[in-house]
C-alpha cells in the first residue's frame, strides 16, 4: 500500500510537471506568434515600400520610405506628359496621346494623382528632354526635383503651385513655358546655366466643351499673361548667365527677390510688362542695352498698367542709359527710386507713358527730352464683380464684349470706379524738371510734388488739368508757347510768384486759385477767355491786363484778389462778364477801358467790382 501511495504522489507530481512545462510551452508559443505578426508585417511592407504607375509613355515609382518619386518614360519617349488640369470640376479628364482625344478615367488618373502628391522628392531619369505642361502641378509636399542633364524643355505650368519647393537647377534646360514655376512660394534660388529666354506669347486658347453651356480657360487662371516665376515670394537669387529675353510677368510679385544675375542684365534685350512688378526688395537693376520698356494691361486680368519696375519700393538706382520708351506705370510707386542713369538724365527719351514715375518720393531731379507728358486712368471693380462667360452672347447686349473662340460677356465695368494718374503724380521730393522739348504736360502731371522749385516747360503748349495742382514751393513758371491753360493747373501753388503767358488763349477754371503771392502775371494777345475762379484768391495781384481778344471773363475769376488796384481792358471784344468776377478787390480799383467801350463796359462790370470803382478811357 505505501508503495502504491507513493507511485500515485510521483505520478501526480509527474502530471503537474508535465502540465507546467505544457503550459509554459503554450505560453512561449502564444509570446512568439504575438511577437512574430510584427515581423511579419514589417518585412512584407519592406517588401513593397515601392509603387509603380503607368499612364500614356510616363512611368512613376514612388518609394514610401523616402517619399520619392522616381519618373521616367516608356516605348522610346523622351517627354513626360499625362497629366493635365481638371476642367470639368467633377470628372478626370485625361489627354491619350495615342487616340489624341481626351478621355474620362476618374479612378486611374486620382491614383495618380494622389501617388504624385505624396512626394517630397521628384527624380527625372536621364534622358528625358522634355516635361510637358502641367504634368507636376499642385504638388503639395514637393520640396526638392532632380532635373536630368538631358533635359531641354519645361512646359507651360509644369511645376505651377508646389508650395514646398525650395530650389531648382536645370544644367541645359533652354526653353520654360509661361507659369513653369508660378506660384512655388517656398522657391529660394534657381538656375539655369544655358537659358538664353524667359520670353514667351500669351495664353490664348480656350477648353469648350460642347456638351454644356459654358467655356472653361485652359489654364488655372484667367490670365493672357503668366510669368515664368510669377508669386514666388521667397524667390531671393536668379543665376541664369546667357539671359537675353524676358517675358512678361516673370518677376511679377516675387517679394523677396534680390539678385538676378547681381543684377547686371546688360545683355538683356527684352523685357515684358509687368516683369518686375512688385519685387520689393529688388534695389538696383542695370538693363543698359534696353531701349523700350512697354507696358500694357491684361484684359483679363488686369485693371491697370502695372508697370515693367512698378511698386519696387526698395529700388534706389536704375541704369538704362539708350531708353527711348517708357510705357505707362513702369516706375510707379518706387518710393526709394533716387538715381536714374548717372545723372538722371533720359536724353534718348522720345515717349514717357501715363504715371509713369507716380509716387517715386525720393525722385529729386530729372531731365526730359520728350515730347509729351501722358495722363492716365485706369478702373477699380468691387471685389464681387467678375467676369461672366456666354457661349452665345451677341453684341447686341449693349456690353463690352471679348471673342477668343467664343464670346465672353463682360458686366463687371458697371461698377468700376475711374481712377486718373500723372506721370510725376506725388513726387513730393522732386524740385528740378528739365523738359526742353516738352509740348504737351498731361493732366496731374506734377500733382502734389509739393518740394518742386525749378521747371523749364517754355515748349509746352498744352498744359493739362490739376498739372501743378499744390506744387506749393514752385516759384515761376514760364509758358512763352502755351496756348491753353486747363482747369486749376497752378491751383495752390501758393508760392508762385510771376507766370509769363504771352500767347494763352483760354485760362481755365480755377487754373490759378490760392496762388496767394502771385504779383506778376505777364499776358499777350491772344487771349480769348477766363474761367471761371481762374485767379480766385490770389491775393498778391495788384494789376492784371485783359488781352485784346478776350470776349469773356468767368464767375469770380478774379474776386479776392484783395491788393488788386488796376485792371487794364485792352480788348475791344468782350461781351460777357460772370458774377463778382471783381468782388472783394481793392476797394477803389481802376478799371482802364478802350475810349469807345467805357459806357457799355462801365455798366456790364460794375455790378460785379467794388462800389467804389472808377472806369478810365485809356486806349
Amino acid at each position: 500500500m505505501q508503495i502504491e501511495k507513493i507511485s500515485l504522489n510521483n505520478y501526480n507530481k509527474r502530471r503537474r510537471s508535465d502540465f507546467i512545462k505544457k503550459l509554459i510551452s503554450t505560453l512561449l508559443i502564444f509570446c512568439m506568434l504575438l511577437t512574430a505578426i510584427p515581423f511579419t508585417c514589417y518585412a512584407e511592407e519592406t517588401n513593397n515600400t515601392e509603387e509603380t504607375y503607368t499612364f500614356e509613355y510616363t512611368k512613376l515609382t514612388l518609394d514610401h520610405k523616402t517619399d520619392t518619386l522616381y519618373v521616367g518614360v516608356t516605348a522610346g519617349s523622351k517627354s513626360i506628359s499625362g497629366r493635365y488640369f481638371y476642367h470639368d470640376h467633377d470628372d478626370y479628364h485625361v489627354y491619350d496621346e495615342e487616340t489624341k482625344e481626351w478621355i474620362h478615367d476618374y479612378d486611374k488618373y486620382k491614383k495618380m494623382d494622389e501617388m504624385m502628391s505624396q512626394a517630397k522628392k521628384v527624380v527625372i531619369d536621364e534622358g528625358i528632354t522634355c516635361i510637358s505642361r502641367d504634368f507636376f502641378h499642385d504638388l503639395p509636399n514637393l520640396k526638392e526635383v532632380v532635373l536630368p542633364s538631358s533635359l531641354k524643355e519645361i512646359g507651360k505650368f509644369a511645376f505651377w503651385n508646389c508650395p514646398k519647393l525650395m530650389s531648382v537647377y536645370g544644367k541645359n534646360v533652354n526653353k520654360i513655358g509661361a507659369g513653369a514655376f508660378a506660384k512655388c512660394t517656398s522657391i529660394e534660388y534657381v538656375e539655369f546655366p544655358v537659358l538664353e529666354s524667359l520670353y514667351y506669347e500669351k495664353l490664348e486658347n480656350i477648353y469648350d466643351d460642347q456638351t454644356v453651356d459654358e467655356c472653361y480657360w485652359a489654364y488655372p487662371t484667367r490670365d493672357e499673361y503668366v510669368g515664368i516665376f510669377q508669386e514666388c515670394s521667397s524667390l531671393m537669387d536668379v543665376n541664369i548667365p546667357n539671359l537675353r529675353k524676358i517675358g512678361a510677368k516673370t518677376f511679377y510679385k516675387c517679394t523677396n527677390l534680390i539678385s538676378v544675375n547681381d543684377n547686371r542684365l546688360d545683355n538683356v534685350s527684352t523685357v515684358g510688362r509687368s516683369a518686375f512688378y512688385g519685387c520689393k526688395d529688388l534695389e538696383t537693376i542695370s538693363l543698359s542695352s534696353i531701349t523700350s520698356l512697354s507696358s500694357g494691361y491684361d484684359f483679363l486680368a488686369d485693371t491697370k498698367c502695372e508697370g515693367v519696375l512698378g511698386n519696387c519700393t526698395s529700388l534706389k538706382s536704375v541704369n538704362i542709359p539708350n531708353i527711348s520708351y517708357i510705357g505707362n506705370g513702369c516706375f510707379y510707386g518706387c518710393t526709394n527710386l533716387k538715381k536714374i542713369n548717372s545723372n538722371n538724365n533720359l536724353g534718348y527719351l522720345y515717349e514717357l507713358g501715363a504715371y509713369a514715375f507716380a509716387g517715386c518720393k525720393s525722385l529729386e531731379t530729372i531731365t526730359i527730352k520728350t515730347g509729351k507728358l501722358k495722363s492716365g486712368k485706369w478702373y477699380t471693380f468691387k471685389k464681387d464683380a467678375k467676369w461672366k462667360e456666354y457661349s452665345n452672347a451677341t453684341a447686341g447686349q449693349g456690353l463690352e464684349l471679348m471673342s477668343f473662340d467664343h464670346w465672353l460677356l463682360v458686366d463687371r465695368y458697371k461698377t468700376a470706379k475711374t481712377n486718373y494718374c500723372g506721370v510725376f503724380e506725388n513726387c513730393t521730393n522732386l524740385k528740378t524738371v528739365n523738359l526742353y522739348n516738352t509740348t504737351d504736360i498731361g493732366s496731374r502731371a506734377f500733382l502734389n510734388c509739393k518740394n518742386l522749385q525749378n521747371v523749364s516747360i517754355s515748349k509746352a503748349t498744352n498744359i493739362g488739368t490739376n498739372s501743378f495742382l499744390n506744387c506749393k514751393k514752385l516759384k515761376k513758371i514760364n509758358l512763352a508757347n502755351t496756348k491753353k491753360i486747363e482747369s486749376q493747373a497752378f491751383a495752390n501753388c501758393s508760392n508762385l510768384q510771376s507766370v509769363n503767358i504771352p500767347k494763352v488763349k483760354d485760362i481755365g477754371v480755377k487754373s490759378f486759385i490760392s496762388c496767394t503771392k502771385l504779383s506778376t502775371v505777364k499776358t499777350g494777345n491772344n487771349g480769348k477767355s477766363i474761367g471761371n475762379y481762374a485767379f480766385y484768391k490770389c491775393s498778391s495781384l495788384k494789376t492784371f491786363t485783359i488781352p485784346k481778344q478776350v470776349t469773356q471773363i468767368g464767375v469770380r475769376s478774379f474776386a479776392k484778389c484783395s491788393k488788386l488796384k488796376t485792371i487794364n481792358f485792352r480788348t475791344t471784344a468782350f461781351n460777357t462778364i460772370g458774377l463778382d468776377a471783381f468782388k472783394l478787390i481793392n476797394k477803389t480799383p481802376t478799371f482802364n477801358l478802350p475810349k469807345s467801350k467805357v459806357k457799355t463796359y462801365k455798366k456790364l462790370i460794375k455790378p460785379n467790382a467794388p462800389s467804389k470803382a472808377r472806369f478810365v478811357g485809356k486806349y
